[in-house]
């Protein structure tokens, strides 16, 4: 009974006492594997209409940045070289762009982005394009994934599904959707998406949805929100938006809302047809990608092991008994019992309770490599989360001692460095 009313606690704490999803020191947190140069994407409009969009997204740790009057400011530049089908540059085209970060964090942020969109004069003799990242200051160059235009099918029923963000934008009076701008990826997240889904049949006033996931339908629905427009992509306050204009022009976009719940990470495939029987449809491949997934979650065998800040060895032992192919679900099973949205596949909690981990590890690891995890520090910081306030001072030994104090739930701890090497013992608290 002891261990519940502790284990109780815990997640009382991680809920309710300092659960922050807004917090810095999470949101600045590295993303690991998922730590790309750069994210992009090609839109082509109707082919009569000669446009076509090319988008991408650089996370600010990609960038070199200078100090200048306690201002961080970087630069730098994105090309296109784009080919006909004898390979022969036809077009060129660029984007320069200067970033400033409001402090020395953020430059380090795989999850503070910096977006830009390249309008390219679109024709049928384009074959290729070939991206570039360069970065101004440091002067290294990348070159991003090749996109081969004959492999895009253009000019049928329905255009790939757009990903955007589920709140409206204005721009100059007009209201706008942003793109997500993850390389056609949805984000696993507690924020929502909704998708458009663009079609040249003007007649037609309802889709018909299909979501499959795992080989199982996860999503069977009808649609008939649209709205008429062409892809007509704009930079506007630092986003690359859609405009929602209800006009007679090439598209109708059906908005498809209220579809991810059931979906985990991983790939599904949109089925859409314009009849009930889906005799003539067509399907996408989409992903969902947790970008900002916790290190210590990707390997589920060692996340279960890191349930020991909070459960007993018997419980973990349970789990671990089982075929490590299960480890995944058995992980999710185990979280869902804690989760404030129990019918969202996204649990916070968990996250959460990870972040604090890697955090941990990250900054409090010391000299003698130690797992931060596994300091006493690292344990408070892992069941109470980011204190309120933090002092710090020395003894009459020399010793650095450390105050943390946490509001909520009125507690105090002390730790000190007792032998200089960054692994401070828990005094009092």
């Amino acid at each position: 009974m002891k261990k519940i009313s502790i284990f109780v606690l815990v997640f009382s704490t991680l809920i309710f006492s300092q659960f922050n999803r807004n917090n810095p020191r999470f949101k600045n947190s590295p993303a690991f594997s998922f730590n790309k140069i750069f994210y992009s994407e090609l839109y082509i409009s109707s082919q009569d209409s000669g446009r076509a969009f090319f988008i991408y997204k650089i996370p600010l740790n990609r960038l070199l940045f200078e100090k200048s009057q306690d201002k961080y400011k970087a630069k730098f530049r994105v090309s296109l070289e784009i080919f006909d089908n004898k390979n022969n540059i036809i077009q060129r085209e660029f984007d320069e762009k200067s970033v400033e970060a409001k402090s020395y964090e953020n430059t380090k942020s795989s999850l503070l982005y910096v977006d830009g969109v390249i309008p390219i004069a679109y024709s049928k003799d384009i074959s290729k394009i070939i991206p570039r990242f360069s970065d101004i200051f440091s002067e290294k160059e990348y070159k991003g994934k090749l996109i081969n235009i004959n492999k895009i099918k253009k000019e049928k029923l329905f255009l790939s599904p757009i990903v955007v963000k589920k709140k409206i934008n204005k721009c100059k009076e007009s209201d706008a959707y942003e793109l997500a701008n993850f390389g056609g990826d949805f984000p696993f997240s507690e924020n929502k998406y909704k998708i458009l889904i663009p079609t040249n049949n003007l007649e037609t006033d309802e889709l018909f949805i299909k979501i499959i996931s795992n080989g199982k339908t996860v999503l069977n629905k009808t649609i008939n929100d649209f709205f008429k427009g062409e892809i007509d992509l704009i930079y506007c306050n630092s986003k690359i938006l859609l405009k929602k204009e209800d006009t007679d022009d090439k598209y109708k976009f059906f908005i498809l809302d209220n579809f991810e719940n059931d979906l985990a990470e991983g790939p599904f495939k949109i089925k859409i047809s314009t009849t009930s029987d889906f005799a003539d449809s067509y399907t996408y491949t989409k992903k969902i990608t947790w970008f900002d997934k916790p290190y210590s979650l990707r390997n589920f065998e060692l996340a279960i092991k890191n349930l020991k800040f909070i459960e007993d060895k018997s419980v973990i032992d349970e789990i671990l008994d089982y075929k490590s192919f299960q480890y995944a679900k058995l992980l999710q099973k185990y979280w869902k019992k804690y989760d404030p949205s129990p019918k969202s596949a996204y649990n916070p909690i968990m996250e959460e309770y990870y972040q604090r981990i890697d955090y941990s590890i990250q900054h409090f690891t010391p000299i003698s490599r130690k797992s931060g995890a596994n300091t006493d520090r690292g344990k408070i910081y892992i069941k109470f989360g980011k204190p309120n306030e933090t002092k710090r001072t020395s003894n009459s030994y020399g010793q650095v001692t450390e105050i943390w104090f946490y509001k909520k739930v009125n507690k105090e701890f002390v730790f000190i460095d007792k032998y200089g090497i960054g692994d401070f013992s828990l005094i009092t608290g």
